[in-house]
């Protein structure tokens, strides 16, 4: 990880995402991008227009080199960017033409003229940026962690969910950090492809059986890696029980990729994932599955 970039609206809201950024920044000696996306472009034609472009321009120029400033006490490298135009587009273009490693941002901040709604514009960044996206969701809780010790990769059977697997093996590596490996069973697709009330334990044996195997195979490969792990099954909702268990086993970030399969043993996991976003008090760092 040599660039992250983070994308700032001008609101404190926005800036809570900056820890974690310093945490990732320090530990792999990454370079960090500050960039602040003026949404609107200002035809030279109309003077007073433009003039008044030119000043926000300069606003968040200077906005942007004082938080640098900050970084630079702290011993982390970085630039700052001004682009102006549709908030998510810039963003994303930027991440693919300057060799971003990493996108980190807050779910939201404050609309008006100088700020844009961060929640609506990381929904779009999720959904179409090439590069991994590190969320942070703004709950008021105080950030402690300063140190990844715990790191949970929801995983649904699929290929596409495995998508996360080398970005998030990099993180356990670089922070030493314990893998959880969580499969939960959608009790609700279980009893929906049970034709009898009776066959609902059946699925479920099958479900259990299908992911055991699947966990199998990817014991196999972290065993290869010798990082302390543990595989575990749930039963319930998805979204619902990731975001339980990351609070009950102080997990301190959720990898997962933003799609998957349906099935029996198999949970849509871009919907999964949007739900676990708006809902886990931890950071998520998503990878955008492709086929």
């Amino acid at each position: 990880m040599k660039r992250i970039l983070v994308p700032l609206d001008g609101s404190k809201l926005s800036e809570k995402v900056l820890p974690q950024v310093e945490l990732l920044a320090k530990r792999s000696n990454a370079e960090v991008i500050l960039l602040r996306v003026v949404p609107f472009s200002w035809p030279n034609e109309f003077l007073h227009v433009r003039e008044m472009g030119d000043k926000l321009d300069k606003e968040a120029s200077d906005y942007l080199f004082a938080i640098n400033a900050k970084l630079i006490e702290k011993g982390i490298s970085g630039e700052c960017c001004v682009h102006e135009g549709s908030v998510p587009e810039v963003i994303c273009d930027f991440a693919e033409e300057n060799k971003i490693d990493l996108t980190a941002m807050s779910t939201h901040g404050r609309r008006g003229i100088k700020r844009w709604a961060l929640g609506s514009v990381a929904d779009k960044v999720i959904q179409t940026s090439s590069v991994p996206v590190l969320i942070h969701r703004i709950t008021g809780e105080k950030v402690t962690s300063s140190h990844y010790k715990n790191i949970l990769i929801p995983v649904d059977g699929s290929h596409f969910s495995e998508n996360v697997f080398p970005q998030a093996r990099y993180l356990v590596e670089l922070f030493k950090a314990k893998v959880w490996f969580l499969h939960v069973i959608d009790t609700h697709i279980v009893e929906s492809f049970a034709v009898l009330k009776d066959n609902i334990i059946e699925e479920e044996e099958k479900s259990i059986e299908n992911i055991q195997n699947y966990f199998s195979t990817i014991e196999k490969r972290v065993k290869e890696t010798q990082v302390a792990y543990e595989l575990v099954i749930k039963k319930g909702n998805p979204a619902e029980t990731i975001c339980d268990f990351a609070k009950e086993n102080e997990i301190d970030l959720i990898a997962m990729s933003t799609h998957g399969r349906g099935g029996i043993a198999r949970w849509a996991l871009g919907s999964v994932a949007d739900k676990v976003v708006q809902s886990s008090s931890k950071p998520v760092l998503l990878i955008r599955a492709v086929k």
